[in-house]
């Protein structure tokens, strides 16, 4: 009696109550797996709904929290949501930082939920809870890896399956890798072997190379720290990381022999470690770009899309969590969660004793203190599911000293729990609407923030209204897909002024997505835009979309612009010219456009090409077919071949129009069409 009147007048969890509600926590986030995850919709409003749950059971068993934050941690957090407002404020894409606000709070909200029931005797329930996870996790995704077909059936985003090269899975294991050696060194040798090979074995099958170089340096440093760690113990940890290293190689090895590329992809696309350097550039100019308050929260894509210098080279994630940060809320945000991290750190040390004392709190914390550092090279924290489990973890190892307060504080959860709710609510309505009544117009209405609905709205609705228009480009404002789409409806309005204007800023807002470029060229040749208008924009598109070690070549061709804005909207203007290859198709049938007006122009354009793509064969050929019959230059036009020749890719091609006579150039133009 006396406990139950406690629980209601304080709100504080017992021992017998808190186990519940983590199993509950941890039941309705592995059904959330087979959702998949990353940027999906469907997972940032299960996700929500997990946290509204978990949290009206809470409330309805427990009553109001009992523990207050200190007083720095709360001072961090509250910075860290004034920073996000004001960066969301600013931001490329509304809708995305609303959505990733969402997932700020639902991280919130469950660090303030796990940090209160934290104690002695709930650690073993939380780390068996988290083990219990991942294992679950794990036998799913080897039931994948056997059947292929069952894969096919999830998302291309999740935590389950392999896909973009290796199986995500990792993030978990890497989290939960100090509790496995915990279990290993207090098992007896053989079981504990055991253990070891079987996490080796299911670490290595997923192939993430970062992951398993992370996790084999933890495993060593741990075996060489502890005295107790057996002989036994070290010869298999040193065994498992040879393996390893075996499958690595040979698995790279067989998935390099195997993988089947698009022409286009197999010489332009960044390869392998090379990609993820591209997509650190691509931060590190968004942030130059806009220092202060970044490109908005959760609007990376934006930013990768505007600062891709090759196809096929833009990412959801920088993968990288400080460059991200920095590319999305600029220094305001890196910060701000600076601040955030060392109020923990320091907390953390001035109770090192309790934390470092007990081996289940110590793995927690180096399993947190490994998913930041993982964090650096993979975008880890970017899936919900991760997210969750980890400010979850952080928020129990905060708690866990147990610092409490005599009065209750809130500490803004009333708050954070109504923002999710309406967005939970709203999403709900807006698809509900959509799916069952067809009623795009108003499924917008309800839920502008939503760029599916939105663009549902633009192209099912015929013409959109004036205010839905407005609202459109309030949330989201670069776009690119919708800023399209309002160009065309703009046109069917007769708003020709306006739609050009909005199709030039999608193009430039994905300057690689050809398709986009094409309908502004086309829009512009069938309007009154005079040929040097059309001209410069061609030149700034491609500067855009080039490495810059090409831009004294582009700025060489300057001075043709008005005859190279009179080509472009002859091809636009007749009909959309065939380009699967991209702007290489472009610059090539532009200089084949000038091969009568101006032949010099033709030879800067097709040389640009070649360096766009130096092992395209098809265009070294064209050269050489313009120095024999333009330039009438036999040296020349052999020159090219050897030159195409030296480069493992064209050569065979070339090799073939060695020493003979060429056909005049175009040839490529009617293999195109």
């Amino acid at each position: 009696m006396t406990r139950r009147l406690t629980t209601m007048f304080t709100g504080a969890i017992t021992t017998s109550e808190a186990p519940p509600l983590i199993s509950l926590f941890f039941g309705l986030l592995f059904a959330g797996l087979f959702f998949g995850d990353g940027k999906q919709a469907v997972v940032e409003v299960y996700g929500a709904a997990t946290v509204l749950i978990v949290w009206f059971f809470r409330m309805s068993w427990h009553g109001p929290l009992s523990r207050t934050l200190p007083r720095s941690i709360m001072l961090s957090w509250v910075g860290v949501f004034i920073a996000t407002a004001l960066s969301a404020s600013t931001s490329d894409s509304l809708g995305f930082s609303l959505s990733w606000c969402i997932r700020l709070l639902s991280g919130y909200l469950i660090y303030r939920l796990f940090y209160d029931v934290a104690s002695e005797k709930t650690e073993k329930i939380v780390s068996g809870g988290l083990l219990a996870f991942v294992s679950g996790a794990s036998i799913v995704s080897m039931v994948f890896m056997m059947t292929p077909g069952l894969q096919k059936v999830m998302p291309s985003m999740n935590l389950l399956g392999r896909s973009f090269g290796h199986n995500h899975l990792a993030d978990l294991l890497v989290f939960i890798s100090p509790l496995v050696w915990n279990r290993v060194v207090a098992a007896p040798i053989i079981p504990g072997i055991g253990i070891i090979v079987l996490y080796a074995a299911t670490l290595s099958s997923t192939l993430a190379r970062v992951a398993w170089g992370l996790v084999s340096v933890f495993f060593v440093f741990a075996a060489s720290r502890n005295r107790k760690t057996r002989a036994g113990y070290k010869f298999v940890l040193v065994a498992c990381l040879v393996v390893i290293l075996g499958v690595f190689y040979f698995g790279k090895l067989f998935i390099g022999l195997t993988a089947k590329k698009t022409n286009v992809e197999s010489y332009t696309r960044p390869r392998s470690g090379a990609v993820r350097f591209e997509y650190w550039r691509q931060a590190m100019e968004g942030f130059v770009a806009r220092p202060i308050t970044g490109s908005g929260p959760g609007t990376f894509s934006l930013v990768s899309s505007q600062y891709q210098r090759l196809p096929l080279s833009s990412s959801w994630f920088a993968h990288s969590q400080p460059l991200q940060i920095l590319a999305e809320m600029g220094l305001l945000g890196i910060v701000a969660f600076g601040v955030l991290v060392f109020s923990h750190v320091r907390l953390w040390y001035r109770h090192r004793n309790i934390l470092m004392g007990n081996q289940t709190s110590a793995a927690l914390l180096t399993g947190c203190a490994l998913i930041v550092v993982y964090s650096l090279f993979e975008f880890v924290l970017d899936y919900f599911i991760v997210w969750l489990l980890f400010f979850a973890v952080v928020g129990f190892v905060t708690g866990r000293p147990q610092i409490m307060s005599r009065v209750a504080r809130k500490g803004g959860t009333r708050a954070a729990l109504i923002i999710v709710s309406m967005f939970y609510v709203f999403w709900i309505s807006s698809n509900g609407v959509g799916l069952f009544t067809k009623r795009y117009d108003a499924a917008f209405f309800l839920a502008p923030f939503d760029s599916v609905q939105t663009l549902l709205y633009l192209e099912e609705s015929g013409t959109a209204k004036e205010t839905g228009a407005q609202v459109a480009q309030l949330f989201h404002k670069k776009n690119p897909q919708i800023l399209a789409a309002l160009s065309k409806n703009m046109q069917k309005n007769g708003a020709t002024e306006e739609a050009t204007r909005l199709s030039r800023e999608a193009a430039f807002a994905d300057p690689q997505n050809i398709e986009l470029v094409g309908q502004h060229f086309t829009r512009l040749a069938s309007g009154d835009a005079n040929t040097e208008i059309i001209g410069n924009d061609f030149l700034s598109f491609l500067s855009r979309s080039t490495p810059k070690r090409l831009q004294p070549q582009i700025n060489a061709l300057v001075a043709q612009t008005q005859q190279l804005g009179e080509s472009v909207g002859n091809l636009y203007r007749e009909k959309s010219p065939p380009l699967q290859e991209g702007y290489v198709s472009l610059v090539y049938l532009i200089g084949l456009n000038q091969l009568t007006l101006n032949a010099q122009a033709t030879e800067k354009l097709w040389r640009l090409a070649i360096d766009m793509n130096p092992d395209f064969a098809a265009m070294y050929i064209e050269l050489a077919m313009y120095y024999q019959h333009v330039r009438h230059s036999d040296e020349k036009a052999q020159r090219v071949l050897r030159e195409c020749i030296k480069r493992e890719s064209p050569k065979q091609q070339c090799a073939a129009f060695l020493y003979k006579d060429l056909l005049p150039p175009g040839d490529f133009y009617e293999a195109l069409r």
